[in-house]
């Protein structure tokens, strides 16, 4: 007796269904324990960083600046080292009423809050020069033609964005008004300016 193919079509297409649907589980298992390991590294490597800095902040003498060698990491997202002093408006709450510095996503106080690593700095000021960003416009010389003029603005960013490799902190601790000031900027390796 022989079964004609519309019968056992119910059957394999259910089948097929359950294991299409048990592969797009999988592969959203996959998927979303991968972006958690990968946050929680980035994570730890900001902590990392932070402490760090830290421990270099903390070995300076007043007075004394130097030269420190960091290693970038690598993130869905880029991750900004800021400073707040004790006497900065908008600042993150975990710094309370002292200077701190912070590792996060974003430089603003709620991303450090939220997101980021933080690390009190006993200092009156914390300063913190990033790069000098390029401000460029557009310019119609003609009517087709169009020019971009950019210059190189004069105060630096209150922040670094921490680069993929290999970078340089310029670190500095000053006494200014009975008070102690530390100073932060950014310094590309000379291989690469």
């Amino acid at each position: 007796m022989r079964k004609r193919a519309s019968q056992f079509l119910p059957e394999n297409v259910v089948s097929i269904i359950i294991g299409a649907i048990i592969l797009i589980g999988f592969g959203l298992g996959v998927y979303t324990w991968y972006q958690t390991a990968q946050t929680d590294t980035e994570f730890a490597s900001a902590s990392s960083t932070i402490r760090t800095i830290k421990g270099k902040i903390d070995a300076l003498k007043v007075g004394q600046e130097n030269d420190f060698p960091f290693q970038g990491f690598a993130g869905k997202q880029a991750w900004y080292i800021k400073g707040y002093s004790n006497t900065t408006i908008n600042r993150p709450e975990k710094c309370f009423f002292e200077s701190c510095i912070c590792v996060s996503p974003y430089p603003t106080p709620t991303s450090c809050d939220n997101e980021g690593n933080h690390e009190i700095i006993d200092a009156g000021e914390i300063i913190i020069e990033g790069v000098f960003p390029e401000k460029c416009i557009t310019v119609k010389t003609g009517p087709e033609d169009y020019d971009t003029i950019c210059t190189q603005s004069e105060t630096p960013d209150d922040f670094i964005i921490i680069p993929k490799n290999f970078y340089l902190l310029h670190i500095s601790k000053e006494k200014i008004n009975n008070e102690v000031t530390v100073a932060i900027k950014f310094n590309r390796p000379e291989n690469e300016q």
